[in-house]
């Protein structure tokens, strides 16, 4: 025990030694950033970081230390390195209305961190081509996105996965479980726009720390096998998280962005675009054909360095109707729309959210119509393919304060919505166990 407790100590004074290297390693990138500064130069240089790079693994490979192992030390520490120099970023006189500004890690920095496995890549490749199989009639089952309205937990978003998991083993021949992962939010006027922007439900704004949580999450569920369905608001939202996603929707007030028709023909995962607000339909089928060519489009790429891209055209979008001033969840409803998809090219198939408009925002109305959807499906309409219902541990919804600047989340109720109303566990279990008895 001795000879363990020493050796115990020799590894401490060698974390002190290691911790007070790396001290000053940022002093002297602080010294760096305030020279970039005076000289007009940008913070990011990729030919020296790949320089640092290179030095590194060759003193780590004279040390007989592993290239992986050094590598993600390195990466670490040059993000690191990046952020300290950005204090130092100057300011243009065009950003007078920007207040301040964080340094966020690069799509590739953030994967490495938390990196897309073997495992991980083939839940979402296996969910993505069940979605695709059922969108083409090649796959019976109803694909059904559920979860909460949007993540504001990351614990509680963990317990209801794990419901999801014991549920998707009792219903595998009847229903494709996929779990909402909403981590942005599109606001009309003010109000909470997500996690992404302001994990911590405090007004702090650390997207860093959301962008991070968030992937985490995505993690999670890939490694229990839940596939993760999101809408994406931020263009820029993909690059980090796109690659654990396998379903993406547009939401009914960016539906006629084109920015959003030219993201979602590039993404890799079938996309569904929701009817506008007020129930318009046109806008979310020029959506879909739209998305289905290619474009022409700026963006970033995994190094944060700006591209334009070219996409091919992505063939797996079709319409989710939420209703509007009044539901369009009915027969006729239904109909009318396939006919419209038809007529504009489209194949007729629909993923019908029980919430929103077609619920008059009352968790609910959301097993009215998914029991009224089912029987349509069942009389015929195949081109029915899925269902989206907002669900939580716990059923109901709790409002935010306004203004969440030293607002205290642990006082909110445990498993509760905090955006729109929500069924709770219980009665989502018992619907979805309840239709697949129904249908043996």
């Amino acid at each position: 025990m001795k000879r363990l407790e020493r050796l115990r100590k020799k590894v401490r004074d060698n974390d002190r030694k290691m911790v007070s290297l790396l001290k000053r390693r940022m002093q002297l990138t602080s010294q760096i950033g305030k020279h970039k500064k005076s000289l007009g130069l940008p913070v990011k240089d990729p030919k020296t970081e790949r320089k640092v790079l290179g030095n590194a693994l060759r003193s780590g490979r004279a040390l007989g230390l592993s290239s992986d192992f050094i590598e993600s030390i390195m990466w670490s520490v040059l993000a690191e390195s990046k952020r300290a120099q950005h204090t130092y970023r100057k300011t243009s006189k065009e950003s007078i209305n920007i207040a301040s500004t964080l340094y966020l890690p690069t799509p590739s920095e953030l994967k490495r961190a938390i990196p897309l496995s073997p495992k991980y890549a083939r839940t979402v490749a296996i969910a993505r081509n069940d979605i695709r199989k059922i969108l083409g009639g090649y796959d019976d089952r109803l694909l059904v996105i559920m979860g909460p309205c949007s993540i504001h937990d990351i614990g509680q978003a963990q317990e209801y996965a794990k419901k999801m998991y014991r549920l998707q083993q009792k219903v595998d021949n009847k229903f494709l479980l996929v779990m909402r992962t909403y981590f942005e939010k599109s606001r009309t006027s003010r109000g909470w726009t997500g996690f992404l922007t302001d994990p911590h439900l405090d007004g702090s704004g650390n997207i860093k720390d959301g962008i991070t949580m968030a992937r985490g999450l995505l993690q999670d569920l890939a490694e229990l096998g839940i596939p993760a369905a999101t809408e994406f608001i931020n263009p820029l939202t993909p690059g980090y998280l796109g690659d654990l996603v396998s379903y993406s929707a547009i939401g009914a007030r960016s539906s006629g962005s084109q920015m959003h028709r030219a993201l979602a023909s590039g993404l890799s995962m079938p996309v569904g675009f929701k009817n506008g607000t007020d129930g318009n339909i046109a806008t979310a089928i020029e959506a879909a054909v739209s998305a289905g060519a290619g474009h022409s489009l700026l963006g970033v790429d995994d190094s944060g360095e700006i591209r334009a891209f070219r996409t091919r055209g992505n063939k797996d979008c079709h319409l989710i109707l939420r209703g509007g001033a009044r539901p369009n969840y009915g027969r006729k409803s239904i109909k009318r729309v396939q006919s419209s998809m038809k007529a504009a090219g489209l194949r007729p198939n629909l993923v019908i959210d029980c919430s929103h408009g077609n619920s008059g925002k009352l968790a609910k109305n959301q097993v009215k119509v998914f029991n009224d959807v089912l029987r349509q499906k069942v009389k015929g309409n195949r081109n029915i393919v899925g269902l989206m219902l907002e669900s939580y541990l716990n059923p109901g919804k709790q409002k935010l304060p306004e203004k969440l600047v030293g607002f205290n989340p642990s006082k909110l109720r445990y498993g509760v919505s905090v955006t729109d109303e929500c069924l709770g566990w219980d009665t989502t279990e018992k619907m979805i166990l309840e239709e697949d008895e129904r249908s043996h």
